[in-house]
């Protein structure tokens, strides 16, 4: 059966109505409107065949798009339609017409600029090309030819991490251009090195394109690259990005590697040792900064700003560095710190940021405090972690074993400010095998010295309300009184990079007095 056209139904509806009327006079009399309507309408469906409904309007059913308008200038914005099925001639009880199904999101168009590449060699500028990077540059060759590879390299490792990027309208891969740039006129010459581009020290982004200066050191040379190419993966989709902190950070982090004789890379590493990150310095940057008292609490260090960034080109990379290794290794915040990379635009990864910190307060704040005061190279996140556990009022003696190959251990116990109990130690732990076991009682061993404590000394700390965390040495034991209430932690003192050679415990006893 075929489908009236709309003009028409309206033209039978006019009809039906006035044989209605005619009829049935004295009956409408004696009705009031609104049971004529409904009396029409029955008579309407009726009098007409079946009507199939009218197309649906794509855009009026559509969902709005998650992403935000554009506000980055460098960006292009997504491309977004329906997509459609369209009934095939043979396909039972199906209107010939097409339906919106699902949105379709793309990423922008690949805009980089073409070049003529016999000026540029001209120039004295080299061309090298994998899948994922264009690297024009002027440094040693043999040098330069090693270093698309690695982007492709760093491209699976943004993949797995933030997961796929919507594809283009035109179907290409993804891919990036950057300059590595010992000479700036040679660039400047055929329009690589822009005018309007601003200044930048070592490296600056800008859509899908970055420029670096030439480095004095290999390490260094391919964490900036890996730096800026990173930016340009987070920053591809349009709309409101995260904070400056998360993007630096995760920047950062991805920059900072290592490089097996294979070629293989392993990415977001903890440095072990400087002469294995000659030119990167984060962590001995951020010792001197403690030193001069120049520490950041976490919630801070999620409040720099691109202001910051501004007045400082150094300090701010420190921090954001820092908090996106603690928070992406650390055991307990893992889950919640990597699902920011799957919000890299709109307002849920503020959200989310905010829930990890107020959740986890004042745990969070005292593990982060602990991990920037005592940062060394080869630092041991997940060892370090703080081991907790439900606590109590200190009522009667309690007894407990705090093992020396973990961090902060939870007693159980809680103290109020004031309150003063009785602590007891004994026991051995063995805090190294090379050159020989060195074995350490509650006292510790003056031999070496961790945060200029005797390693294998017992510490004692309360953490409170508010995240204070003041640590205390006991030792074999004495009296303890915090000056905040809290729940009690211990530990083995040793140095946070050391602690996975330690084996024993000693067992502690707290009584009331």
């Amino acid at each position: 059966m075929t489908s009236r056209k709309p003009h028409s139904v309206i033209s039978n509806c006019h009809q039906c109505q006035r044989t209605l009327v005619a009829s049935h006079s004295t009956k409408l009399a004696c009705v009031g409107q609104f049971e004529l309507l409904i009396t029409c309408c029955l008579v309407l469906a009726g009098c007409a065949e079946k009507q199939s409904p009218p197309p649906v309007d794509p855009i009026a059913t559509a969902s709005a798009p998650e992403w935000q308008p554009v506000v980055e200038v460098d960006h292009h914005v997504p491309v977004i339609e329906p997509l459609t099925h369209t009934a095939q001639p043979n396909e039972p009880n199906v209107k010939a017409i097409s339906t919106p199904l699902v949105e379709k999101i793309f990423r922008p168009s690949d805009s980089r600029p073409v070049y003529d590449e016999k000026r540029v060699a001209d120039l004295g500028i080299h061309r090298f090309e994998s899948q994922r990077l264009i690297l024009y540059t002027d440094i040693n060759p043999e040098i330069a030819k090693t270093l698309p590879p690695l982007v492709d390299q760093l491209y699976e490792a943004w993949v797995e991490y933030f997961g796929e990027l919507p594809p283009n309208r035109e179907g290409t891969n993804y891919q990036v251009t950057g300059y590595l740039i010992k000479e700036q006129d040679r660039f400047r010459a055929i329009g690589m090195l822009p005018e309007d581009l601003p200044f930048f020290e070592h490296g600056r982004h800008r859509g899908a394109e970055f420029w670096l200066n030439e480095q004095e050191f290999d390490y260094y040379r391919r964490h900036l690259l890996f730096h800026e190419a990173t930016h340009c993966f987070m920053m591809t989709m349009p709309g409101r990005p995260p904070d400056v902190w998360y993007l630096e950070g995760m920047a950062e982090y991805f920059g900072t590697h290592t490089l097996a004789e294979n070629g293989d890379i392993a990415f977001g590493v903890m440095p072990d040792a400087s002469k294995n990150f000659t030119g990167f310095g984060r962590v001995q940057m951020i010792q001197n900064e403690v030193g001069e008292d120049r520490y950041l609490t976490l919630r801070q260090t999620t409040q720099i700003s691109n202001a910051d960034f501004q007045r400082s080109r150094t300090v701010p990379y420190l921090w954001s560095w820092a908090i996106c290794k603690f928070l992406e290794t650390h055991p307990r915040y893992h889950d919640r710190f990597h699902e920011l990379g799957q919000h890299l635009i709109g307002s849920k990864f503020y959200e989310l940021v905010e829930e990890l910190v107020t959740a986890e307060s004042p745990l969070i704040e005292a593990e982060w405090s602990q991990f920037i005061r005592t940062l060394h190279y080869g630092f041991e996140i997940e060892a370090n972690a703080f081991v907790v556990a439900p606590a109590q009022p200190l009522q009667q003696g309690v007894t407990l074993e705090v093992v020396a190959n973990r961090g902060w251990q939870a007693s159980g116990i809680e103290l109020l400010a004031g309150q003063t109990c009785q602590i007891s130690a004994t026991g051995q732990v063995t805090l190294a095998d090379v050159p020989k076991p060195w074995i350490s009682e509650p006292n510790g061993i003056t031999i070496r010295y961790a945060n200029q404590v005797p390693i294998g000394t017992l510490q004692v700390a309360v953490l409170s309300e508010t995240g204070e965390f003041k640590v205390q040495h006991i030792g074999i034991g004495g009296t303890y009184t915090p000056t905040d209430s809290g729940i009690v932690y211990f530990r083995v003192n040793d140095f946070p990079n050391e602690l996975q050679d330690n084996t024993g415990r000693y067992t502690v006893t707290v009584q009331p007095q």
